[in-house]
């Protein structure tokens, strides 16, 4: 298995922005499952905020 690591620090690298669009978004600290689901929408950072069981979005392997 090949790993691209420029890819990879790209991904870690937009971790805080992309933690505190949520927190901004949410008006909460969140929960590690939280952090780890908002860094990983397809979208990007976060526009909205989820609904446990009524959301719908799609996120980045």
């Amino acid at each position: 298995m090949t790993f691209d690591i420029d890819m990879i620090k790209k991904v870690y690298e937009r971790y805080p922005e992309r933690i505190a669009a949520a927190r901004q978004i949410t008006g909460k600290p969140l929960t590690l499952s939280e952090k780890i689901l908002y860094t990983h929408l397809w979208e990007g950072n976060a526009t909205q905020e989820y609904e446990r069981g009524n959301s719908l979005c799609r996120f980045r392997s």
